[in-house]
This record gives C-alpha cells, structure tokens and sequence, in this order.
C-alpha cells in the first residue's frame, strides 16, 4: 500500500512539474507578444520570410484618438486651415470643395491615414464612389503623442445634375490605430 502511494506522489509530482511549465511558457509568451505589439521589440523582418511575431495573438485593442472636425463646404478651393468662403449651397456644373481637420494619435512615432469619399443624391443613390486604389493616403513621422491634420479636397457636380439635399460621406481610417470612422454632411444644389 505505501508503494502505491509513493508512485502516485511520483505521477502527481510529474503532473505539477509539467502544468508549471506549461503555464510559465504560455505566460512568458505572452509577455514577449506584448512587448512586441507596444513596440518596446522590434522583429528583423530582414531575412524577408514572414515571421509568426507579426500577427496580434492578443485581444488588447490599441488605444488612441480619430476625431474629424471643422468638415465644411466651401465656393471657392480652401486653403490648409479652412475655406474663403463657407457654403451649402452650390449649382449644377460648380466646383465642391470641401476642407476638414483630423485630430489623431500617432503609433510608435508615426501616423498614417486614409481618406476617401462617396456622393449621394437627394434619393440617396450613390452617384460617386472613389474607388479605393484613389484612396488618398497621408503618412508621416511625428514625435508628438496627437497631431492635427488638415485635408482639403474637392469634386465638381455634373451639368445634369437637379436640385435638392445631396449627401457626402466622408471616410477617414488611422491604419496603425486600426480606428475608422464615417462623417456624413449634406449641401443643397439649386436649379
């Protein structure tokens, strides 16, 4: 009876030896996954093979700001802080040009974002689309925790187009943050 007790100690001390270093593996691994996505280790992606580091095994969202302020029309083309002029209201075959501020944090002292566009009109059927390869793309290296940036941009309305509520919906993504978000504004076109 007792030798069956000492090998059931043996066994059961063998079970705790490998859960202790099951779980210091996992722990230790996950640490290691941590630090990379904070930026704290770098991967050399030198060797150009595709290494397992590169993928986010934790559910930790990354934290930071995307914020889209001042989104206005304008007459006439906008310089980088605003419009000369701010306006709703345009007519068919006009020039829209339309200016904006992003307010966003930066990632392991970069910022890259993506703006792009749709048009709709009064039915809200979409009748310009940018097609995502005209994404415009704006990337920069700052040493800043936020920066803001100012976009300006603009399309021109079609001869035929009739009047009424028209809607454009903005799209501004922060590729590092992985945030995205959707503005919409209307204008009116007159006769």
């Amino acid at each position: 009876m007792i030798r069956k007790a000492k090998k059931m100690n043996k066994k059961g001390g063998m079970v705790k030896e490998f859960l202790l270093v099951l779980v210091t593996v996992v722990f230790t691994s996950a640490i290691v996954f941590t630090l990379v996505s904070a930026g704290v280790l770098e991967v050399d992606q030198s060797s150009g093979s595709t290494s397992m580091l590169n993928t986010e095994f934790l559910p930790f969202g990354r934290g930071g700001e995307l914020a889209v302020d001042n989104f206005r029309f304008c007459d006439f083309e906008s310089n980088l802080d605003g419009c000369w002029e701010e306006t709703e209201l345009f007519y068919s075959g006009e020039e829209v040009h339309f200016a904006f501020e992003v307010i966003s944090s930066t990632y392991m002292g970069k910022l890259v974002l993506i703006e792009n566009y749709q048009l709709l009109d009064p039915e809200e059927e979409i009748i310009l689309s940018v097609e995502s390869e005209n994404d415009y793309y704006y990337e920069i290296e700052s040493s800043k925790e936020r920066e803001t940036i100012y976009f300006t941009d603009y399309f021109i309305l079609g001869s035929d187009m009739g009047p009424g509520t028209y809607t454009v919906n903005l799209f501004v993504e922060n590729q590092l943050l992985e945030k995205e978000l959707v503005l919409t504004k209307t204008f009116q076109v007159l006769g």
